[in-house]
């Protein structure tokens, strides 16, 4: 589990937990940067593989396809909004979007793609959303 962003983690913390979450899988950082993406091209016959494989797994109407870098959502950093979501992805566009996330991972992590993961979830339309703001003393951090 160490080549999968928080973001994953905190997912599979509630599951653990028992509580309810959308259908997930993800892309780690290993594969990304070893399987997937090589040398600084797509492996389209990796890509779509990978896709078919998610779309049999989750079998979801749509899908959220968003990062999970490892740099993000640390105790010390953010970097919420600074990588690119898509949402209402058609499993038939599923390896597209992967492609356009990790394009553009690659260019805001100045080619550094091993710290970055990918996270595809099942989309679900939203009844109510917000944003909760918090505030870490940081003495609770040490």
């Amino acid at each position: 589990m160490d080549n999968i962003g928080a973001k994953t983690l905190r997912l599979f913390d509630l599951q653990k937990l028992k509580l309810n979450v959308p259908k997930f899988s993800y892309i780690d950082a290993e594969t990304l940067a070893n399987k997937l993406f090589v040398k600084g091209k797509i492996q389209k016959t990796e890509l779509e593989k990978i896709s078919k494989k998610i779309v049999g797994t989750l079998n979801c109407a749509t899908y959220a396809v968003r990062s999970s870098a490892l740099i993000e959502d640390s105790k010390l950093h953010s970097f919420a909004g600074q990588f690119k979501t898509l949402i209402k992805v058609k499993p038939e566009n599923l390896a597209q979007s992967i492609e356009e996330l990790i394009n553009h991972a690659y260019q805001y992590l100045n080619g550094k793609i091993e710290q970055f993961s990918i996270l595809i979830q099942e989309y679900i339309e939203a009844d109510f959303a917000g944003i909760t703001f918090t505030r870490i003393l940081l003495e609770d951090m040490k």
